[in-house]
């Protein structure tokens, strides 16, 4: 599927998951300066959601064992790149060589800047550099978030997903295609 600026599309829970009684949508549109803006919703019983306090924003790992969104981005070859966002802010970006062959150490990025909005609906805004990680170039590219219930159950939503247990790193994950914006 190609994503258009400013289209929402649905991401979908992983099929053996629990029923949800919230959904999750995201869209992808690109800043003047290049970043990609990218934007999740979350709707529903969100009052059943751990979202974690902000704080100073910094590179964490293991941010997917609580609730998180995430961009996974492949061009051409074997390679791909995965973003963690947190909703307190911090973040994680990973490299790999192949199907989960981490490259280390892992790449050079500046700092996503994330912003989350609570109200009716959970909305987070995530200005990001991809293109000066993945290069100016098509990109295979998916869109996920790992959700943490207050019960201490998670849910994984993605724009597809793969057979068996939730895996964002599938290539049937890779569901989207962006390509570089005309002005950049």
């Amino acid at each position: 599927m190609a994503m258009n600026d400013d289209e929402w599309i649905a991401l979908l829970p992983h099929p053996a998951g629990e029923a949800v009684p919230y959904a999750v949508s995201t869209r992808v549109g690109f800043a003047s300066d290049g970043r990609w803006l990218i934007d999740y919703r979350v709707m529903g019983d969100i009052g059943g959601i751990v979202w974690p306090r902000p704080r100073a924003p910094e590179r964490a790992d293991g941010l997917w064992q609580h609730t998180c969104f995430e961009l996974f981005a492949r061009g051409e070859g074997g390679g791909y790149h995965e973003w963690n966002f947190a909703p307190d802010g911090c973040w994680a970006a990973y490299e790999f060589a192949e199907y989960r062959a981490p490259v280390s150490p892992p790449p050079a990025t500046f700092p996503p800047v994330i912003d989350l909005r609570m109200g009716d609906v959970a909305a987070m805004r995530v200005a990001v550099d991809v293109w000066p990680v993945t290069g100016m170039q098509p990109l295979a590219v998916g869109l996920c978030a790992v959700i943490e219930r207050i019960s201490g159950d998670r849910d994984f939503w993605a724009l597809a997903h793969g057979e068996g247990r939730p895996d964002f790193h599938a290539r049937a994950c890779f569901a989207a295609q962006i390509s570089p914006p005309l002005n950049a």
